[in-house]
């Protein structure tokens, strides 16, 4: 590009750069007063250097760098010459002060500059050397607002700039590092300090400074210097935008191998600038993946921290890579009083031992708790799915944390103990342990093949004498239930498939036994008097176990509900064993019901019904003695909660108000504090006491809002006094929840580290406008 041109009047200089693309230099359109064209005496060398120049010329586009409005306060006036006129256009001031931060961004003295100083100061400060001298040319600061001295007409620039304490800079000379051959980086990498009007002009017109304004505007109309600037422009915009599209995969866990493809969709609908992100190596989303994770487990690592107690779910899991992991979950009181359970965090147990015994699972929980930060002294209660390891009695992971902190209370998870006792009970009984078998093979035989699950789901229909189009068909039309020992509720649904639409399952066996053994030998089991009456007791007793087993499950349970919720249902159970309810539908049915067509096939007698009901008595039995022995040991401290229910205080006029609780503190007392002195009990009695007068105070305000509130009367009152029993944990359902993720993705093949950040990312983050900005700024 050729360099700016000068022409030289009679009475002045006048400056005129080369016409740039975006430069803020315009010719005037009367083209009488610019460069005239060459007339019919001009000569050939005349010709060619104006054809040359126009060459040059560049038809100036709107910027959004340059203010044009001729009214605005920045637009200077124009100078007419004999053969041009310049027009003076100046940068926007915002434009400006975003220049000077991003190149003197380091400097930590105040700063004076025509884009700061213009509507903020009028002087230096005190603190300043020059602001106090008698020199007669000492630096004044009306010199950075003179137009003449201190401003660039070629690029629109105020190039001075002032420092407190060190000198003078150029604005241009310092961004793009142009050094003076004489007095080498002054103004650029030293201050000037000669602060003479005519020192500053002479710097204005030195080759340095001049070429510096050319480098200014050859930046400016370069197409790699816009894309350069225009990243840049956007580079907090579009890390925002990343980290935000990223996290959202993870919330909603979907596969982190879509990002790139998210990215480039964002593209093409519209968010242009994202085609600066160019991060999207498989390295690279690793980092975003686990930063995000690592913002999300400071925030929760400081709020355990500041809580006064908290408590662990852990469970063991063997993934499809063979690699034994612990999943661990947290549940603390944040400082609003409200009970918050988290993802934690997920362990190779074999990665360091050779046995995933309870002296490995202990060192790893300390190891893991210690690198973060989180005090283990807090620790209050340990949830777990009961398996010996974890609950033994000597030697369990319980155990081994009690004796370095006593005040741990164990609870063993009372959904696995619910399914636990049923589990005993049907090993104990051959007949319900022969039907759940029985249902399982049948669940199998239809879902490995569709052309038997047309042929069921064809007679299904006509069993119920339907005639219905392919979309009511399909919602008349079930399907049977898996029936599986490690999901608490599946034997119940898949026990009322079969009963539903036990006739349609006999006839399709029926028609499929004939090319069929396997579907000969369930037939022949099924079509056995005793199986069908286990059926019918399976079906009335099963649904208030599953109710039970539900209410276990809500997030919101009272300790003081655990036991009435297990004594209700064990009544139910005997109810139904009294009053010999499933034998009676089954006579019912076979002779009327929905059993008509089918009652040929059973010879039903006395002594079946007999038997019938000697193995109803022994279920219910069973199940009730293996429920009380599962649950007696862990009530005895639940129930004791039962005093911080508002519903359960007594007036303040009833004799029973005194000492209510009295006896439930003790007990609480000797699980959490058993080596507490006399003189502490006495003072944790006396506080007790006073509280129940507090108590008193919220208790209808607690009864007349909890229709509006998620929490329970038990958990508000709780809320309320902070106390330490929210941070004890009654089950392990999300641990379950966590091992299930955990199988699943690694089926996938993912990383394990990038695994277990997505899970970490889905349970435990926060919502995504909370989360992302601070990432996002942070690595900015």
């Amino acid at each position: 590009m050729a360099a700016p041109t000068f022409q030289q009047s009679t009475t002045t200089r006048h400056d005129c750069g080369q016409i740039i693309e975006k430069s803020n230099i315009y010719y005037n359109d009367d083209e009488s007063q610019s460069e005239a064209a060459p007339t019919q005496n001009s000569t050939p060398e005349d010709t060619d250097k104006h054809d040359n120049h126009k060459n040059n010329e560049v038809e100036i586009e709107n910027s959004p760098l340059i203010k044009t409005n001729s009214t605005s306060p920045c637009t200077v006036s124009t100078t007419s010459t004999t053969n041009f006129e310049t027009q003076r256009i100046e940068i926007d001031i915002e434009k400006q002060r975003k220049l000077l931060e991003e190149t003197f961004k380091d400097n930590t003295k105040k700063i004076h500059h025509f884009s700061i100083c213009k509507d903020r100061c009028e002087s230096l400060s005190f603190e300043d050397p020059q602001s106090t001298s008698k020199n007669k040319h000492r630096f004044k600061h009306s010199t950075l607002m003179d137009k003449n001295t201190s401003f660039s007409q070629d690029t629109g620039l105020w190039w001075l700039v002032y420092i407190e304490q060190e000198g003078m800079y150029c604005l241009l000379c310092k961004n793009h590092h142009n050094l003076n051959p004489k007095n080498k980086d002054i103004f650029c990498m030293k201050p000037g300090l000669r602060f003479r009007k005519e020192a500053i002009q002479d710097h204005s017109k030195s080759k340095v400074h001049k070429a510096a304004e050319l480098e200014e505007n050859i930046q400016r109309v370069s197409p790699f210097q816009k894309e350069v600037n225009n990243r840049k422009e956007y580079a907090s915009e579009v890390l925002l935008i990343a980290f935000t599209s990223l996290y959202w995969l993870a919330k909603e866990e979907v596969a982190n191998s879509k990002f790139k493809s998210l990215i480039n969709l964002l593209e093409v609908v519209g968010v242009s600038h994202m085609k600066h992100f160019n991060h999207s190596s498989a390295g690279s989303i690793r980092e975003m993946f686990l930063s995000i994770g690592d913002v999300i487990t400071e925030d929760l690592v400081q709020k355990v921290n500041m809580a006064d107690s908290f408590g662990l779910m852990i469970d063991e899991v063997t993934d499809i890579s063979l690699i034994e992991q612990l999943v661990c979950f947290i549940q603390y009181v944040d400082r609003a009083g409200c009970p918050t359970i988290h993802f934690h965090f997920t362990a190779d147990l074999l990665k360091e031992s050779d046995s995933a015994d309870a002296a490995t699972i202990v060192k790893v929980i300390k190891e893991k708790l210690l690198n973060l930060g989180i005090d283990i002294s807090k620790l209050r209660s340990l949830a777990t799915d009961g398996a010996s390891v974890m609950t033994g009695k000597k030697n369990g992971v319980a155990a081994l944390l009690r004796k370095e902190h006593p005040g741990i209370i164990n609870i063993h998870c009372i959904c696995h103990k619910l399914a636990l006792a049923c589990a005993d009970t049907k090993t104990e009984l051959k007949d319900i342990d022969l039907v759940q078998l029985t249902l399982i093979q049948l669940w199998k035989y239809f879902q490995n093949s569709p052309k038997r699950t047309a042929v069921y789901l064809k007679l299904q229909e006509g069993t119920k004498y339907l005639k219905l189009n392919e979309s009511s068909r399909k919602m008349v039309a079930k399907r049977l239930k898996k029936a599986c020992t490690t999901r608490w509720l599946s034997f119940d649904l898949s026990v009322q498939a079969v009963f539903d639409d036990y006739a349609a399952v006999l006839q399709t066996l029926s028609q499929l036994s004939e090319k069929d053994t396997a579907a000969y030998g369930l037939l022949k089991r099924m079509k056995k008097t005793r199986f069908l009456g286990t059926l019918y007791i399976l079906k009335c007793i099963l649904p208030p176990l599953s109710k039970l087993s539900k209410i276990f499950q809500t997030g919101n349970i009272d300790f003081s509900s655990i036991g009435p919720s297990i004594q209700y249902t064990i009544d139910t159970m005997e109810e139904i064993s009294k009053s010999k309810q499933p034998l009676e539908e089954m006579k019912k049915d076979l002779q009327d019901g929905k059993l008509t067509m089918v009652t040929k096939e059973f010879k039903v007698s006395d002594t079946d019904f007999k038997q019938l009901e000697t193995l109803l008595t022994k279920y219910v039995t069973a199940l009730k003695e293996n429920i009380n022995s599962r649950f007696e040991d862990a009530l005895s401290v639940l129930k004791a909660f039962d005093i911080f229910n508002p519903v359960s205080l007594p007036e303040r006029t009833d004799t029973e108000f005194r000492n209510y609780g009295v006896t439930s503190l003790d007990s609480l007392m000797e699980s959490f504090y058993p080596n507490i002195e006399q003189d502490e009990k006495n003072e944790i009695v006396t506080e007790w006491n006073k509280i129940k007068y507090n108590m008193l105070e919220w208790k209808k305000m607690i009864i007349d809002n909890n229709n509006s509130s998620d929490l329970s009367k038990t958990q508000m009152m709780l809320k309320m006094i902070k106390s330490v029993e929210r941070g004890v944990i009654i089950g392990v359902k999300k641990t379950d929840l966590a091992t299930c993720d955990v199988k699943v993705a690694t089926h996938l093949k993912q990383k394990l580290k990038i695994c277990y950040a997505g899970l970490f990312h889905s349970s435990a983050g926060p919502s995504i406008c909370m989360l992302v900005r601070e990432v996002a700024v942070c690595l900015i």
